[in-house]
């Protein structure tokens, strides 16, 4: 008997979660990756001189918003949606839940860290970088580490969410054991 059958669904209800699931993870992992690219990229930006930086920021990143805002929205409504359709198992909501709180806070330090910063430099140039510039700098880097942790920490939470969900090991089964030919 299919899974969708033995909780009481039918094949469209299993198929919309496996799709809205796989919406969710994919999505995630997308903006994880982005963030954790920024993050990675971290101790190499942060001795860059001045003009280094400033022509780096605004030459690299081109495209990076748009691709950004598509993917985490796309990872917040698929998530959201998610919830909607595991809100009465445990643990899964719960998890997923989570998963949606830690994209909803990595939004809040992409509004509040870094885009200041982002906006801001899309104007410098390397005769009008300010004088806290490192200081600028400093918070759109560690910024984006806060992101890729946030990100990372919300994609685990769906993926236990999703293991959590997987069918359990029938009883009258032998677990899988090495047998000479």
């Amino acid at each position: 008997m299919r899974r969708a059958a033995a909780r009481g669904g039918n094949d469209t209800q299993a198929m919309t979660l496996k799709v809205v699931r796989f919406a969710s993870l994919f999505l995630t992992a997308l903006a994880a990756g982005v963030a954790l690219s920024h993050a990675l990229e971290m101790p190499n930006k942060l001795v860059l001189n001045g003009d280094t930086w400033i022509r780096v920021q605004q030459g690299l990143y081109h495209g990076f918003g748009t691709f950004r805002v598509l993917v985490e929205t796309g990872a917040v409504l698929s998530t959201a949606a998610l919830l909607v359709l595991v809100r009465d198992q445990r643990p899964a909501s719960g998890l997923t839940a989570l998963a949606l709180c830690l994209l909803a806070v990595e939004i809040v330090v992409w509004l509040a860290v870094v885009d200041p910063v982002t906006s801001a430099g899309s104007t410098w140039t390397v005769a009008t970088l300010p004088a806290n510039w490192t200081v600028q700098r400093a918070q759109w880097e560690y910024g984006h580490a806060a992101r890729a942790v946030l990100l990372i920490a919300s994609l685990a939470a769906l993926i236990a969410a999703t293991l959590t969900d997987a069918p359990a090991e029938d009883a009258h089964i032998a677990p899988h054991r090495f047998r000479p030919l």
